[in-house]
């Protein structure tokens, strides 16, 4: 399965990063076979009172459908505005309980 995340010098390099307005982050997405897409829809729903409350919004989610660079097709991308890097980091640490995808 593709996979694409951040070390921790990753995200220390984020949090110093001095830019304080408006970021938005690019979701590249990868289902399991069977229900993984429907999962995706529960986590989405069961976060959204997270994003809500930290003024984050999904900008733009669909299926993808081609590839113009690069060799992994992504399933579906999800652009998700956040008012600022700091809020981002603060909504990475939140803890989301394991059952939240019904998986």
């Amino acid at each position: 399965m593709n996979s694409i995340a951040p070390n921790d010098e990753e995200l220390r390099n984020l949090a110093s990063n001095t830019y304080e307005g408006v970021i938005v982050v690019l979701n590249m997405l990868k289902f399991k076979d069977e229900g993984g897409a429907e999962a995706y829809d529960r986590y989405v729903k069961s976060v959204s009172p997270i994003f809500d409350a930290h003024g984050a919004r999904i900008v733009y989610a669909g299926k993808t459908a081609e590839l113009l660079v690069g060799d992994d097709i992504w399933d579906a991308i999800v652009l998700v505005e956040y008012l600022s890097r700091k809020v981002f980091l603060e909504m990475v640490t939140v803890r989301i309980p394991k059952n939240t995808c019904g998986t």
